[in-house]
């Protein structure tokens, strides 16, 4: 599947949402994603993706958040001042 290109014009693949659970628990989303309960939560507190509670347990939709990282900016990088780019 063809992804969007980034800003050097090479394609970025989107998360594949079908690969996810139909709802991820707050430690499944953090293992998944690679960020913090705190970000998670914020993220939650935007209305970033969406989630339901069953119980005390917070279920989140797995689709949204896949949608939602899928949004997020690529990452760019620049070299450290007084260093020269390798050739």
């Amino acid at each position: 599947m063809p992804g969007r290109p980034n800003e050097r014009g090479t394609a970025v693949r989107p998360l594949n949402a079908s690969a996810l659970p139909l709802r991820l628990t707050v430690p499944a989303a953090c293992g998944t994603s690679g960020l913090s309960r705190a970000s998670l939560y914020r993220a939650l507190a935007r209305g970033d993706f969406s989630a339901q509670k069953c119980g005390r347990r917070t279920l989140i939709d797995g689709a949204s958040f896949a949608a939602w990282l899928d949004r997020l900016p690529s990452a760019t990088f620049r070299a450290p001042a007084g260093t020269e780019p390798r050739t």
